[in-house]
């Protein structure tokens, strides 16, 4: 190990509000190949529910929130493929949470829906800036709303995809240190408010430049695969991978204290 940093300090964070799920029959439209996860936000109950039982009646998971706070801590826990809000006349806050849902380091791509209410064009032309992915008429339907999401999972998936291409080192197969340092600061937060050990180690290789250099480049790079493979198999499930950079890898051990660590 090249260095080891262990946690185990006490901090308050706050909690994600519940949402709501609820079981239900097919709405009778065609099978997906996958249910999503559906964060509702709007201040009216009532028009909210209608919208929620169409989706839950189509087997997908949903999650209502009553304003932007509470739509923001379902995404962080949920991790959904959809946010549908209905925006009201005068009410910014369907700009700012597409702006917050582009500017977040999120898992995964997140389609934004915006329902119009009365919104001004300029409204609706701010949503668009911000990062909405699509602005709907106030009278839309469950079905054509179900109808508006499937077509849209096509762009989530490749959205995923190139995501997953992005974040992912084409010689190792392990994630990028762009992909996990979100994972790290979501375990370093958890490691704190719970008071349980975290343990982040960086593993190189020695004289990895001499063997470059006398051996040639694909020398090195069945090296770094071998030694990839030996880290991911000392690893736990649990454990958090990376190729840091060159020679170096970066190992999130979850629940492992700087004793327990330098036994692997």
């Amino acid at each position: 190990f090249k260095s080891v940093i262990s946690t185990n300090k006490t901090a308050s964070v706050a909690l994600a509000p519940q949402g709501s799920r609820r079981l239900s029959t097919n709405g009778g439209l065609s099978p997906r190949p996958t249910n999503a996860r559906v964060v509702l936000v709007d201040s009216v109950s009532s028009e909210r529910e209608t919208l929620a039982n169409g989706l839950l009646d189509d087997g997908h998971d949903v999650y209502q929130a009553d304003n932007v706070k509470q739509a923001v801590a379902l995404i962080q826990k949920e991790s959904p493929q959809f946010v549908v809000m209905n925006s009201r006349p005068g009410d910014l806050e369907g700009s700012d949470l597409c702006l917050w849902v582009r500017t977040a380091r999120l898992p995964n791509y997140v389609y934004t829906l915006i329902i119009d209410h009365g919104a001004s064009d300029i409204e609706n032309a701010g949503s668009r800036i911000c990062g909405a992915d699509e602005i709907l008429p106030p009278n839309i339907g469950s079905n054509e709303l179900l109808a508006r999401i499937r077509s849209a999972s096509r762009i989530v998936q490749l959205e995923d995809q190139l995501q997953r291409v992005a974040v992912t080192d084409s010689l190792t197969g392990f994630p990028t240190r762009q992909y996990i340092e979100p994972q790290a600061l979501r375990e370093w937060h958890r490691s704190a408010r719970y008071c349980v050990p975290l343990t982040c180690a960086v593993i190189d290789i020695d004289h990895f430049e001499r063997i470059n250099d006398e051996f040639g480049y694909d020398a090195g790079d069945a090296l770094l695969r071998e030694v990839a493979e030996i880290v991911r198999g000392h690893s736990r499930v649990s454990d958090c991978l990376c190729r840091n950079s060159g020679d170096s890898f970066l190992l999130l051990m979850t629940e492992c204290d700087e004793h327990n660590a330098a036994r692997c």
